[in-house]
């Protein structure tokens, strides 16, 4: 009778009660255990380490995959299977973080504003990389009045119902009424005269935007008033009243200088200007007319003889008493209105409305919301342009980018030329500067020179594009002015407006020409995101400030095919305060946040996508979100980096991540398969969704989605109990097989599963040889309870050996 064979488990740590160890080993579709290849190296860095860029797995238009790294001061680009290295930028410090687009990629640096590179490939095929100016430095342009003609319109003859004597101050009710009538009709006819013409004779809002290829917006200039140098036209009208009782009103005239706006160069445009700049657009408001409906006109004495008595009869909406732009009139409530809804109320084109049409435009700009900022709403304004941001983390779904970890840079301001409207012409440059002080004492400083101009008027609206600002200090030449700022009514510019409309000139004489000191500080918003669109990918569509907790990542949530209705763009967020899920509302300008697992994730490492949804390490414990349903893989977890390998269905538990550590825990997402990966020395991981790659501690870079031969370790324990008598035979049954093997074959027998007090039972060395069938070796069994089998082995041929059960 043949003994019994002792059936040991080939099986993963995943069978944790009977597998102590399995290195190196994975399980075969077919049955069993197979030995691991050498992820194939891509590239190999000699000098310093190279260090992963968080999100640096990208993929190019033409399908090339591309690896970012920082090594020796430059940010640097493996691509191609063949690992072609290029440098894409010189920087001292790492980068925060990339992003793949369909031209090239955005990099977040550790300092300064964002930067943009195309990939560009040679007539050999050859990959080199450009920068995109982001935020060109482009000579800035003066929108000015031009002079054009003059609009005339009369009142009627006409007899008024009561007597007036010289000492007469006011005009009775039913006469003033009908002034008020007469001088309503006569000025609509004035302004719809310039129009008809394409002409203005009130004060317009305006600004320009710089264009360049495929419509993209280079820059938006300050909004200035243009407005003739009287302010207001054609709202008063000296009345003359003649014959008994002075009842007679003789033919008045009402006359206005028409103008148009025009746009003048500054500065000769430069190479940068000639290259970006497509197209330039002058935008324009309707014109700021004083008329009301619903308020009476106003007439007074201006003059009495014996034969006549003179009136000033006001346009009704026109205090005479106040500035024309003053606090609480119409126009100054205009202005407010227009600046914080710029992009509906300022358009392109010659004016096509009438005077009413006007009115009613203006009526409706009025009706926009100007909510009182809230902390979104700052927040928005912050990070919107002409502001900048950089972010920590990135990830994109879809259409859509999302930026997390924001730093808001300040916008240094809009340059004194684009605030002027007139300036005289001039045989010398004027160099000129604007300083903008905040609220919290920090300034922004910005430069520029005039060439072919003397001192400038400025306009009579000054503007910052952020409610922080509190002074504004112009300085032209030796010339200089400071004025004061108030806020918007919801808080998306400080402004200046003069009550005469009349232009602006700099008052302050300084002797010459310094430039002021900036300090400017940069915001940290450690837990807000904003979400972009990819053909705009720096300009928020929606802002939120978070949850209060520190973001270290963010990740696209995965989109299932068999969905019956499209969702919102989603994604997942990781922070010390855990890991929640965003989604996008009300046509996506609204960010919704929801908690799904209290926690924390402290670094960009820590996290990867895998298969049908997302993986973190939280709270020492490795966490599979799925949809919106959280999963615990693994209690107690020590790894600190996360990989996804898509081709092996394997999610990648890293360790210490300095090289010290050299075994890496593998699991499927289900937990099924577990085992442990070791021989490789990792020092970084970068993971997406184009894939996975490994930094060596010895500055390889490794693709783990390809493995190769080479010099391989591996390892199984496994232990089982038993019930043979003492001194009984039994059959050792090693499955192994394989080609160039070294190492050997432990059994041993313990009465725990301490393996305390051990004997070993049989040994089976293996030096160099070639394994093609199982070893087979018979073994008396010793006093015990359990035994053990090791098999430790090395071989150059990982893909050969596979060890099975008989």
């Amino acid at each position: 009778m043949f003994p019994k064979t002792i059936v040991f488990p080939v099986a993963t740590l995943a069978d944790y009660r009977r597998v102590i160890r399995c290195r190196n080993l994975r399980p075969l579709l077919t049955g069993g255990l197979g030995g691991v290849g050498l992820p194939r190296r891509v590239a190999m860095f000699y000098g310093d380490r190279p260090s992963a860029v968080p999100g640096g797995v990208i993929s190019l238009s033409d399908g090339t995959r591309c690896v970012l790294v920082h090594h020796d001061g430059c940010l640097k680009a493996v691509t191609g299977r063949e690992g072609a290295v290029t440098v894409v930028w010189r920087t001292d410090r790492p980068p925060e973080c990339a992003i793949g687009l369909d031209d090239g990629l955005i990099v977040m640096p550790a300092e300064g504003p964002a930067r943009r590179f195309a990939a560009l490939r040679d007539a050999d095929g050859q990959l080199s990389w450009n920068e995109i100016p982001l935020f060109p430095s482009l000579p800035p342009l003066m929108i000015v009045r031009r002079d054009v003609g003059t609009a005339v319109s009369t009142l009627p003859v006409m007899t008024l119902r009561s007597s007036y004597t010289t000492t007469s101050q006011q005009l009775g009710d039913t006469d003033r009424a009908a002034i008020d009538k007469a001088m309503r009709e006569a000025y609509i006819a004035l302004s719809d005269s310039a129009l008809s013409r394409g002409r203005y004779i009130q004060p317009v809002v305006a600004r320009y935007r710089l264009r360049g290829d495929g419509g993209r917006v280079l820059y938006t200039s300050a909004p200035v008033i243009v407005a003739p140098r009287t302010g207001l036209q054609g709202v008063t009208a000296t009345l003359t009243l003649t014959g008994e009782g002075f009842r007679q009103c003789g033919e008045t005239r009402l006359t206005a200088t028409e103008f148009v706006t025009a746009i003048e160069y500054t500065r000769t445009p430069d190479a940068d200007w000639k290259a970006l700049v497509r197209s330039v657009e002058l935008l324009v408001s309707p014109q700021l007319h004083p008329l009301s409906a619903k308020l009476p006109g106003h007439t007074r004495k201006s003059g009495a003889s014996a034969t006549q008595l003179t009136m000033t009869a006001t346009l009704a909406g026109v205090d005479p008493l106040r500035g024309y732009a003053a606090e609480g009139t119409r126009p100054a409530a205009y202005v407010a209105a227009i600046l914080d809804n710029a992009d509906s109320a300022l358009l392109s084109g010659r004016p096509a409305d009438d005077t009413l049409g006007e009115l009613s435009r203006l009526s409706a700009i009025m009706d926009m919301s100007s909510a009182s900022p809230t902390a979104e709403s700052a927040l928005a304004v912050s990070v919107g342009a002409p502001h900048r941001f950089t972010a920590s983390t990135v990830a994109r779904s879809g259409d859509l980018i999302a930026w997390g970890g924001l730093r808001v840079m300040p916008f240094d301001g809009y340059s004194l030329p684009e605030m002027s409207i007139e300036a005289p012409a001039a045989q010398t440059s004027l160099p000129t500067a604007v300083r903008v002080t905040m609220h919290d004492g920090s300034s922004v400083v910005r430069t520029a020179v005039m060439s072919g101009f003397g001192e400038p008027s400025l306009s009579p609206l000054l503007v910052y594009p952020s409610a922080d600002a509190v002074e504004m200090t112009f300085i032209a030449g030796g010339k200089a002015l400071t004025v004061p700022l108030v806020s918007t009514p919801c808080g998306r510019m400080s402004y200046r407006l003069s009550p005469d409309l009349c232009p602006t000139a700099l008052t302050e004489d300084r002797g010459g020409y310094v430039v002021p000191s900036a300090s400017p500080r940069c915001r940290e918003y450690p837990s807000a995101v904003a979400v972009c669109g990819v053909a705009s990918p720096l300009e928020p569509v929606a802002v939120s400030y978070g949850d209060g907790m520190k973001l270290c990542a963010l990740l696209p949530a995965m989109r299932h095919s068999n969905s019956f209705a499209v969702p919102s763009a989603r994604f997942y967020l990781f922070g010390s305060g855990g890991i929640s899920s965003m989604t996008l509302t009300d046509n996506r300008r609204r960010i919704n946040l929801n908690l799904l697992d209290s926690r924390g994730v402290s670094s960009p490492l820590a996290v990867t996508p895998m298969a049908g949804g997302v993986a973190a390490i939280a709270g020492g414990a490795l966490v599979t979100v799925t949809g919106s349903r959280p999963a615990t893989l693994l209690d107690n977890c020590r790894a600190t980096m996360l990989g996804w390998s898509d081709r092996y269905g394997e999610l990648w538990c890293i360790g210490a991540g300095d090289g010290s550590d050299d075994e890496a825990l593998v699991t499927s997402p289900d937990g099924s398969v577990l085992y442990t990966r070791g021989g490789i020395g990792i020092d970084g991981v970068v993971s997406g969704s184009a894939g996975m790659m490994l930094v060596g501690s010895d500055g390889r870079l490794l693709d783990p989605s390809e493995e190769e031969d080479g010099p391989v370790s591996v390892s199984h324990v496994s232990a089982v109990g038993h019930r043979y008598a003492p001194g009984s035979c039994a059959m050792l049954h090693a499955g192994v097989s394989g080609e160039g093997l070294t190492g050997r074959i432990v059994l041993t027998a313990s009465h725990d599963s301490s393996g305390r007090a051990s004997a070993a039972v049989r040994t089976l060395v293996v030096s160099g040889g070639d394994l093609s069938h199982p070893l087979c070796e018979p073994v008396a069994v010793p006093h015990s309870h359990r035994m053990t089998l090791e098999v430790s082995l090395s071989t150059s041929c990982p893909s050969k050996l596979v060890i099975t059960e008989p």
